[in-house]
């Protein structure tokens, strides 16, 4: 088994929220990289903690809905806490 460092697992959780999660659709726009920082260490608290992907999910989803006040795109939501779920066993 491949062992990534926290830093690794923080900046791979940051690209994914960025450039696949994003749900405001800022990807691409220039100094817009950090825009969803704030969301990683949760995130990566959950996949150290050996959480569920339903747990990432639900994360993202709170995120969305509460946090940003937007319609929440279940598929694409699901499809990234597997994405993000797949580190748990890194």
């Amino acid at each position: 088994m491949n062992m990534i460092t926290h830093q690794e697992l923080f900046e791979a959780v940051r690209k994914i929220l960025y450039e696949i999660w994003d749900p405001i659709g800022i990807v691409g726009t220039p100094g817009a990289h950090d825009e969803y920082d704030m969301y990683a260490p949760k995130i990566v608290e959950i996949i150290l903690n050996s959480g569920s992907k339903d747990e990432i999910f639900n994360y993202l989803e709170w995120a969305v809905s509460e946090r940003m006040e937007l319609p929440v795109d279940k598929n694409k939501t699901m499809s990234v806490a597997e994405k993000l779920f797949a580190f748990e066993s890194a």
